[in-house]
């Protein structure tokens, strides 16, 4: 039986399109995995670019906070609450309403020493002063309330888009508990935008309570300096099993600000165990940044009319420590003439 010519060139043009075809999805395979690795390695950068501007932040903000929960183990219903915090670098300052409403309170906390005061029209009173880096207790307790107070809760809705449970993002990723499982483009909104997988596995030292972060998504903005726009996650805790869902999506504005720095953000967790059962929590910041660059002065007791602790110096003053040494030598002199006075025996 012959086959005719044009049947082989028909079999030779299928082998080629099937010959190219598989090319084509080798080739897209291979590039579509230098993509991912690239893109890893943008997403690295990109968040560690921000390390040092974390660290040197300058600014006074308004936050106004709205909590909501439900379902039977929900101990607050709605809540609204608003805190003004300033920072200068590792400078520390809030302030609000006092608790009698007729003055404003300052709690500061610079390098040398924290402090509380109450101003009024009229006066300014102090209500604490501690100084940083004797008392090991004091400085615990210093830094569980920059940690878990009012300033640590702004403080780390302000700053979202680069803090993630707790930690800046720059730091997590290297943490050996974080795995990145896939990172891709999506285009969201008509925003071409970086998705990263994750699962971490954390330990809350404040609360001793080690945790699981699973199905975890980080969707970053490489034209806002890959600032984290929307972040989700199940939660589990190792240590009561209890588990929920938290999805947080955040709004920027420019502030001017050295960082990109959130306007709000709205999060919400839904109980996934029978422990919590139907509880279900929504928060809603929203923050006017008020200035973008806070001078030192302001974390200091001198700014607010009241003197300055004097921490490093003695209780006695120089005139006392020459007060002793003239009395010692007018001692060693008496003594001495004394002696030399005194007939010689033999």
């Amino acid at each position: 039986m012959r086959i005719a010519p044009s049947c082989f060139g028909l079999i030779g043009q299928r082998s080629t399109l099937v010959l190219l075809l598989l090319m084509y999805i080798e080739c897209k395979h291979i590039h579509a995995f230098e993509d991912e690795s690239s893109l890893r390695n943008d997403f690295a950068m990109g968040v560690s670019s921000m390390k040092q501007k974390l660290e040197q932040l300058s600014f006074h903000a308004k936050c106004s906070v709205t909590d909501a929960a439900t379902g039977k183990k929900s101990s607050v219903k709605t809540r609204k609450q608003e805190i003004e915090i300033a920072c200068h670098g590792p400078l520390a300052l809030e302030t609000g309403k006092s608790r009698t409403g007729s003055g404003v309170f300052f709690k500061v906390k610079n390098d040398t020493y924290a402090f509380a005061i109450e101003k009024h029209s009229d006066r300014t009173s102090l209500q604490y002063l501690e100084r940083l880096g004797v008392d090991a207790t004091v400085d615990k307790r210093i830094a569980y309330e920059s940690k878990e107070g009012q300033f640590a809760g702004a403080m780390l809705h302000l700053c979202s888009g680069f803090i993630i449970c707790g930690e800046p993002l720059c730091s997590l990723i290297l943490n050996e508990g974080f795995s990145i499982k896939r990172v891709f483009r999506k285009e969201i909104d008509r925003r071409l935008l970086v998705c990263v997988d994750f699962e971490y596995r954390g330990f809350d030292s404040t609360h001793n309570d080690r945790y699981l972060l699973t199905e975890g998504l980080l969707i970053c903005d490489p034209s806002n300096s890959w600032a984290v726009v929307e972040s989700s996650w199940t939660y589990e805790s190792l240590s009561d099993k209890s588990k929920g869902r938290q999805i947080s999506k955040r709004e920027f504005q420019s502030t001017g600000a050295s960082i990109p720095m959130a306007t709000k953000v709205s999060s919400t967790y839904e109980s996934l165990d029978t422990v919590d059962g139907d509880y279900r929590s929504e928060t809603v910041w929203v923050n006017e940044i008020k200035r973008t660059n806070v001078p030192r002065e302001e974390f200091y007791l001198s700014f607010y009319g009241l003197p300055e602790p004097n921490f490093g110096k003695s209780w006695l003053g120089v005139w006392v420590w020459w007060m002793i040494i003239g009395i010692v030598c007018i001692a060693v002199g008496t003594f001495v003439a004394k002696h030399a006075n005194r007939p010689r025996q033999g």
